[in-house]
């Protein structure tokens, strides 16, 4: 579910600080209690993750500005295994990640995609790289990088946790990892009758 307006967040001022929101890594639980490092990544469902946003929205937010192509940030939260929020400069944004398109979270292997952009993402910074698109959702279209060379959108490809999307990227190397993804048939490509996420959606 997408909220409107959710493309920019302020940091919340006093007496709330995302400093002092501890959020459990779970994808059922959302406890907040007190002193949890601010670059932990959150997974919660997508109900509490809401209500997060709405509490965010409450105590302000602004409209989305101009970025630099290259920026670093931390990982707040795991939204699934395309979108995620990532803070920088005390707003957060929503990053959709550009070239791919991961199974929905109620789709097999969604979980799982997930799951490993939970597991790739656990270091302090990430490197953010984009041409300043936005999608009609108000998500910033990007790729992020890990230890600032380890491509995240890709290694999804690769490791066949998503597909290329060729509506929207005519990127030769995320189709040629796509074709290899398939030949060895692993994670949603031991399937033969997967059915991609645009499908699935519609």
């Amino acid at each position: 579910m997408l909220l409107p307006n959710e493309t920019v967040w302020r940091k919340p001022e006093l007496p709330l600080k995302l400093n002092d929101i501890k959020i459990k890594r779970t994808s059922e639980a959302l406890n907040i209690t007190s002193k949890f490092p601010l670059h932990s990544v959150i997974l919660m469902n997508s109900f509490k993750r809401n209500i997060l946003f709405l509490l965010l929205t409450f105590l302000g937010c602004s409209s989305p500005i101009e970025l630099p192509s290259v920026f670093k940030g931390k990982i707040i939260s795991v939204i699934d295994g395309d979108t995620v929020d990532i803070l920088y400069n005390e707003h957060l944004y929503r990053i959709r990640l550009a070239d791919i398109d991961c199974p929905e979270s109620d789709q097999p292997y969604g979980d799982e995609a997930t799951e490993f952009v939970f597991n790739q993402c656990l270091s302090d910074s990430i490197t953010v790289k984009n041409e300043g698109e936005w999608d009609r959702y108000g998500r910033l279209i990007a790729t992020i990088f890990v230890q600032d060379t380890i491509n995240i959108n890709l290694e999804l490809v690769k490791n066949g946790l998503a597909w290329h999307y060729k509506e929207y990227s005519n990127d030769q190397e995320f189709s040629d990892t796509e074709d290899e993804a398939r030949k060895r048939q692993i994670m949603l490509w031991s399937d033969s009758n997967a059915v991609a996420p645009w499908d699935w959606r519609n």
